[in-house]
């Protein structure tokens, strides 16, 4: 696989996604909301691995990270509407999977 010239280093991505994902959990403890869109965008996260590495379906991986980015903007929303800081931490992860897409269309 060719990466891009701005792909970063590998050990960059379990150190980012620790943040991301402690990030969430306190967003979702702060919310104190329960809506679907947590799950979908979690499910979509999770599928997109599958898709990109194991199916090598990237044109699909990426309409998939489309919609994921969709999902994770609108739990952004829902989730500053609740709590201004919970809102605020998951624009890290939505900073991050935008970061991502564009890794995703460039290779």
């Amino acid at each position: 696989m060719k990466k891009p010239s701005f792909s970063p280093p590998g050990w960059v991505f379990p150190v980012v996604w620790t943040g991301l994902y402690t990030a969430m959990g306190i967003a979702k403890y702060r919310a104190s909301v329960r809506k679907p869109t947590i799950a979908l965008q979690l499910g979509l996260n999770f599928l997109w691995s599958f898709l990109f590495f194991r199916c090598g379906l990237r044109g699909t991986a990426f309409v998939e990270m489309v919609l994921m980015l969709g999902a994770i903007t609108w739990t952004a929303y829902e989730f500053h509407q609740a709590d201004t800081v919970a809102g605020r931490l998951m624009m890290s992860y939505a900073a991050w999977v935008a970061f991502a897409l564009g890794l995703n269309y460039s290779i």
